[in-house]
């Protein structure tokens, strides 16, 4: 497996963070401790990046809601 993208609620991560919680879910499981990817004009809307280029959790956060989990691992 090399990338799951995760867009509906029925699927969680390993640490139970679904589509559609909030974006504090993710600070409470995940911790602090990630990037934050965003277009100035649009700062309530961007990703939070975990993790590293080889083993990396994305979540595309709109208004304070996960709407989006990507999952990867990069093969090398």
């Amino acid at each position: 497996l090399e990338k799951i993208d995760i867009n509906i609620s029925d699927l969680s991560t390993a640490r139970g963070v679904k589509v559609n919680d909030g974006f504090t879910n993710i600070t409470q499981k995940y911790g602090e401790n990630y990037t934050r990817a965003y277009d100035k004009s649009k700062p309530h809307f961007f990703d939070a990046l975990y993790g590293t280029t080889q083993h990396y959790i994305v979540f595309r956060i709109e208004d304070n809601v996960v709407k989006r989990i990507i999952i990867g691992h990069s093969v090398n």
